[in-house]
């Protein structure tokens, strides 16, 4: 489903400028991974391990870690499993584990505008 609904998003909007915000499994699947830099430019949005767990479990523990009852054991599996993916597509890495929404929109302006000088 999520590789059908990449390869809409690529025909109807690939010719114009959108935010198109994924993560979770998305990036994983080695078709996703072709159609997603097509798309434009890719921008990971890192988060130090304790401020991502701490934001995650201001909402509850997410029905997706594997140990509802370990979420420091379920984010780190978590993470080793995507991180890796996420940063070998990301055409920029930001750390967003600070500011506000404000500040993190201007930091990414401002590396994009840096990327696309080089």
């Amino acid at each position: 489903m999520e590789t059908r609904t990449l390869k809409h998003i690529a025909k109807e909007f690939g010719n114009t400028d959108f935010v198109f915000a994924c993560g979770g499994r998305t990036p994983l699947q080695e078709e996703n991974q072709e159609i997603l830099p097509g798309l434009g430019k890719i921008i990971f949005l890192n988060v130090e391990k304790d401020v991502l767990l701490k934001r995650i479990l201001a909402q509850g523990i997410p029905a997706f870690f594997p140990y509802q009852g370990d979420p420091d054991r379920s984010l780190d599996e978590l993470l080793m499993e995507r991180v890796p993916a996420y940063k070998k597509l990301a055409d920029v890495t930001i750390d967003a584990s600070e500011g506000t929404s404000e500040e993190l929109v201007h930091t990414i302006m401002t590396e994009l505008k840096d990327y696309d000088k080089n």
